[in-house]
């Protein structure tokens, strides 16, 4: 509750009893109907989604890694798919890392998907399977942060732990009139102390789904639904207006722009595909062997460049496509991509650390950028 609201309580509550141990009674009260209310509001209009009709917190680990940076209706596909490939920790710890991360594909971020599987294999050799069961145990855990860790504590074992997503942080800011930024490194102990302030400690699980399903589908980024809201009488942003400039957010650093020119070398029946070994997106992944620029690059001059000197020495190659310039969006950099295919025609494979040969066909079998299998996909479509 903001210092607003408290405020607006005491006025109340002196110029009727005028009695201290009153105010701390009539907060607490309030407290209680903001969170009554909310729990009530979540019983009625609840989406039903997979992971809240359990408590394992397997489960509840996998739903809330994946919508960290992807939102509901897209998460829910690589959702089930992820649970039918790996029903249970076991099952994800004995898997090979290229196959969990063919699994992930598409849903980016693949650090998330390595993680797991590391996390995985350390709870089903050293835990016995099981999940600690507290913030601070499950904090312990690699690619486990504050926010996962209190989903879990809160969700799967009731634990009266305030879980802090994006949604919540607005509906926090909204509620409470907190104009401090939301993406400030220093603002989770504030909003983390103010959600605890109204936490439910009775019924922690339900009271932290509902915030965060309240920020989800009414208490919205732009034009949010404040007459459908259950906690609008309570709202400091409602009462003054502020709706439209809570939260507060510092502004975006600005994109790292990155330029890559890949090369499709097929060998008869058999293609070259490049496994990311180094620490940068797509660890782990597969792509093409390719000439990264730092500014874009003509692409009739890439046969002079570095790389392809290295592929190729003085090898007969044939140039048969290049694509045009394709833009890829990540949350920090955007990449624009052209692809050559190139036919080979010497004898001698290509040796080059991290490069294999596969068969074309099977390239599809392999976890590949979304980048990379977009525009495969497209190719595909038109005969390339």
């Amino acid at each position: 509750m903001s210092a607003w609201q408290d405020e607006h309580f005491e006025n109340q509550i002196f110029t009727t009893e005028g009695n201290s141990s009153c105010l701390e009674l009539h907060i607490f009260m309030q407290k209680k109907i903001i969170s009554e209310s909310l729990r009530a509001w979540y019983g009625e209009h609840r989406r039903d989604l997979p992971w809240r009709a359990t408590a394992d917190p397997y489960h509840i680990w996998v739903s809330e890694i994946i919508l960290q940076q992807t939102r509901v209706d897209q998460g829910l596909p690589y959702y089930s798919r992820f649970i039918a490939a790996y029903p249970d920790i076991h099952t994800l710890a004995s898997a090979s890392v290229t196959s969990v991360l063919k699994v992930w594909q598409g849903l980016g971020y693949y650090t998330r998907a390595r993680n797991m599987h590391e996390t995985a294999k350390f709870i089903d050799s050293h835990l016995g399977g099981h999940f600690p069961d507290s913030y601070d145990g499950l904090l312990k855990l690699k690619g486990i942060g504050r926010y996962t860790a209190a989903a879990i504590a809160s969700l799967a074992f009731n634990k009266p732990v305030p879980v802090l997503d994006a949604n919540a942080y607005r509906v926090i800011s909204r509620l409470s009139g907190i104009r401090f930024p939301v993406n400030h490194s220093r603002s989770y102990i504030l909003f983390r102390d103010q959600a605890a302030k109204i936490m439910d400690r009775q019924h922690p699980a339900e009271h932290n789904q509902a915030i965060m399903e309240l920020g989800a589908l009414v208490c919205v980024p732009s034009c949010p639904q404040c007459l459908s809201c259950p906690v609008s009488g309570d709202c400091y942003a409602f009462a003054h207006g502020l709706t439209d400039q809570l939260p507060v957010r510092e502004k975006k650093i600005s994109l790292r722009k990155r330029y890559f020119y890949y090369f499709i070398i097929t060998e008869g029946r058999y293609v070259y595909l490049n496994h990311r070994g180094k620490a940068d997106i797509w660890k782990g992944l597969y792509d093409f062997p390719m000439e990264e620029s730092a500014r874009p690059v003509d692409p009739e001059k890439i046969t002079g460049r570095e790389t392809w000197r290295k592929l190729f020495s003085d090898d007969p190659v044939k140039v048969s496509l290049i694509s045009s310039p394709i833009k890829h969006r990540l949350t920090h950099q955007m990449i624009t991509a052209v692809f050559f295919h190139i036919v080979r025609e010497g004898n001698a494979p290509i040796r080059q650390e991290g490069l294999i040969r596969t068969d074309k066909n099977k390239v599809m079998q392999y976890p590949l950028p979304k980048l990379v299998e977009n525009y495969l996909g497209e190719a595909m479509k038109h005969g390339c």
